[in-house]
């Protein structure tokens, strides 16, 4: 009876020991569920990583592209089209006020400024040599003056020397 007992009570161990078929099927699916989930996320986590390195590469590749290049380019250009104009205007201003003061300048010392303040240039009316002095000229000569706004041709009719 005790070999019987003991006999039973090892088998009820074992029996406990000893799991039931469906419990170690739940226990491989379950272990199945985590294996696939784990599978998934990396899956996952790679595809990522690739696409991120996708993303990179074809930026870098944008970088060299014929069009890009172009594009840029075209801007660069742009760019120091407006300032070579800019320049150019600059020296064009410039210049022009430098014309503008010389223009002045040379009004000041020209014979034809002084004939519009009322002024003449006389001359004799056959050689057009200038007269400077009344000692250049005799009564009976033919002179002709220059004005601001035409000419007076006239006969000297006398002279007189300081």
């Amino acid at each position: 009876q005790r070999e019987f007992d003991a006999c039973r009570q090892r088998l009820q161990w074992l029996a406990r020991r000893l799991p039931h078929p469906a419990r170690r099927i739940e226990d491989y699916l379950q272990r199945l569920d985590e294996l696939e989930l784990r599978r998934n996320q990396a899956m996952q986590h790679i595809l990522r990583h690739r696409q991120a390195r996708l993303a990179m590469l074809r930026e870098r590749l944008q970088q060299f592209s014929p069009r890009e290049r172009l594009a840029r380019h075209t801007l660069l250009l742009r760019e120091l089209a407006r300032r070579a104009q800019r320049a150019v205007q600059s020296n064009l201003d410039r210049r022009r006020q430098l014309l503008a003061h010389l223009a002045h300048s040379l009004d000041t010392v020209s014979p034809l400024a002084t004939l519009s303040r009322g002024y003449a240039i006389v001359t004799h009316a056959d050689s057009n040599r200038i007269i400077r002095s009344a000692a250049e000229v005799s009564p009976g000569d033919r002179i002709q003056a220059r004005l601001h706004e035409g000419r007076l041709f006239a006969d000297v009719t006398g002279v007189e020397e300081k």
